[in-house]
């Protein structure tokens, strides 16, 4: 029961981060909204680890973003384990 209740609270955190990050009904808050992203990911949330890839990739730091590729990979996230890979073959 555990972990369905996990896995709840990881959506709804997932949900959260993802309102503030678009704005929709309310201001824009990136800042908070990378941190429900970081809650909701904690709890195993495999789109939340490839959302913060991307952020971390936006803002140019590669390292933070194939730390969380790496992550998002071990939850099971098919595009993350390709782009893993892909991070090995070029480096």
């Amino acid at each position: 029961m555990e972990r369905s209740l996990n896995e709840i609270v990881a959506t709804a955190f997932f949900n959260v981060a993802s309102i503030l990050r678009e704005g929709i009904g309310v201001e824009k808050d990136l800042e908070t909204a990378i941190e429900y992203y970081n809650k909701a990911a904690s709890l195993g949330d495999s789109n939340a680890c490839y959302i913060l890839v991307l952020l971390w990739h936006q803002n140019g730091d590669l390292e933070q973003g194939h730390i969380h590729f790496l992550r998002s990979a071990n939850f099971g996230h098919t595009d993350s384990q390709m782009n893993v890979t892909a991070n090995y073959l070029y480096r």
